[in-house]
């Protein structure tokens, strides 16, 4: 199957489609405004209190916020130059993007495919941010492998909002193969402005919730989202690290090579993480157990006071 072949009835579980387009129809986020905080921006951005979610960052990087936006979201490649340090075959490796690269190389993601950013109504394409519009989306399938399992993930990007100094992103995630997989998805906002002070630099500001089906049960609720706070920010504390290192004040060309180094010395502390949420997983298969047990035995008590036992 092609890049551009991939869609989101392809990729994404029947029974996983209605909770993607529910998604897609929560409030779009407001315009950021230069007088904006933090605070206020994701706010008015996710359309309800941030107290419900989770913050993940208010980064500043010394560059212009388009590039910025080139780096995370677009689909511009690194040069044969950049990209030959950190390839393992010949030469002729067609240059992957930066996020391709981070993905693939520094977090083991597996089986990677994405479409091109495509609006309704138009053809795919390559996506640079003076062209970007709001309902532009992309999908991207990917695989990661936790212990001796492989758990499968779809994410919809969509943008949600675009002016002249700004740009916010929504990604609607879903999984296969974990437990209770089909019970929750994760909504991750992503904000990339100007800075204020500085029209040459830009900010990072990401927030992300973690939404359950009605029928979920609350039990089970606590330990998904710890499991999933373990990883999320993790990663984007990763991707930050890299970011910074990678974009400095006198180059916009990131500077990977090195990179490729510090990916392998993190490899033992993916190792405790795939641990830790192993143990997590289980205590999730134990609070289901637990729950199963104490509905048990109210109904045998009530079925006692029926019978006048």
């Amino acid at each position: 199957m092609g890049i551009d072949e991939i869609t989101v009835d392809s990729v994404v579980p029947p029974e996983s489609i209605a909770k993607l387009k529910e998604a897609e129809s929560m409030q779009a986020p407001k315009l950021i405004t230069q007088s904006s905080t933090l605070v206020d921006v994701l706010e008015d951005k996710c359309g309800h209190d941030t107290a419900k979610g989770f913050v993940l960052s208010d980064e500043a990087f010394p560059v212009n916020f388009c590039l910025l936006w080139d780096r995370l979201f677009g689909d511009c490649k690194i040069s044969k130059e950049e990209f030959a340090p950190l390839a393992d075959t010949d030469s002729s490796t067609e240059p992957q993007s930066f996020m391709d690269w981070f993905m693939q190389s520094r977090r083991g993601i597996l089986n990677l495919q994405k479409t091109h950013w495509k609006l309704k109504g138009h053809d795919a394409a390559v996506l640079e941010f003076d062209k970007a519009r709001i309902g532009y989306s992309r999908t991207i399938k990917f695989d990661m492998s936790v212990g001796i399992q492989t758990i499968g993930s779809v994410t919809i990007d969509t943008i949600t909002s675009k002016t002249n100094d700004s740009i916010c992103i929504k990604s609607v995630t879903t999984n296969t193969g974990a437990p209770f997989s089909n019970s929750y998805y994760t909504v991750l906002w992503t904000c990339i402005v100007r800075n204020k002070t500085n029209p040459n630099h830009s900010n990072l500001l990401t927030y992300y919730t973690v939404e359950f089906e009605n029928n979920t049960f609350s039990m089970i609720k606590m330990p998904i989202q710890q499991a999933i706070r373990s990883r999320i920010p993790e990663y984007y504390h990763d991707l930050v690290q890299v970011l910074q290192e990678s974009l400095t004040p006198q180059t916009e060309t990131p500077n990977l090579p090195k990179l490729i180094q510090k990916a392998k010395e993190t490899q033992t502390e993916e190792t405790k993480d795939i641990r830790n949420i192993k143990d997590i997983l289980q205590l999730i298969v134990i609070a289901v157990l637990l729950c199963t047990v104490i509905s048990l035995s109210i109904e045998i008590q009530r079925m006692k006071n029926k019978l006048g036992i």
